[in-house]
């Protein structure tokens, strides 16, 4: 499976790919009026506007279609990290978990942030979202901050990981494929 890099005709299909991820993944851990309001429409929208800024998104496809997609940046972390990459979104549809899309996802970023001059990354995951937690140190991530943010009326507690060397992290994606 090899990722590649999204185009702005895949906007549509990421914008539903990004939601329905969300409901196959956090129900239970994000309010279910959340989940039932997130909009497709608007979400491709937002891709569309991504992908047009610059290379950074990557989408991963089967002959059933798009079924998963991650974007990296530049680290926007602020004071709170100390990474100069950032991988910003990370969603595998459950029909091609397993499949090692994750980890080539995981490594396609990493290998385009090391390609721009970046040296580590770190992102952020629902500390309550155990599956991306395990997947997360299994290659090789370290917490390195907690917080919370809310949805509604809950608040959610998450977790910074974080990878100092891109190309430890591009070699434990690609071994564990």
């Amino acid at each position: 499976m090899i990722p590649r890099p999204a185009r702005e005709d895949d906007a549509a299909a990421i914008g539903r790919v990004h939601v329905q991820a969300w409901r196959e993944t956090y129900p239970g851990l994000v309010p279910d009026d959340h989940l039932a309001a997130l909009d497709p429409v608007a979400r491709a929208e937002r891709w569309r506007r991504t992908i047009a800024a610059g290379p950074g998104v990557f989408v991963v496809e089967d002959e059933a279609g798009l079924f998963g997609f991650g974007n990296i940046g530049a680290g926007e972390h602020g004071d709170r990290l100390p990474f100069d990459g950032m991988i910003a979104t990370l969603y595998v549809l459950a029909r091609g978990q397993r499949r090692g899309a994750g980890h080539a996802l995981m490594a396609a970023m990493a290998r385009a942030l090391r390609d721009d001059g970046r040296n580590g990354c770190a992102l952020w995951v629902m500390r309550d979202n155990a599956p991306a937690v395990r997947f997360y140190e299994r290659l090789g991530g370290v917490v390195v901050a907690q917080d919370s943010f809310t949805i509604g009326t809950a608040t959610i507690a998450e977790l910074a990981y974080g990878w100092r060397d891109l190309d430890a992290l591009i070699a434990r994606a690609e071994a564990t494929r």
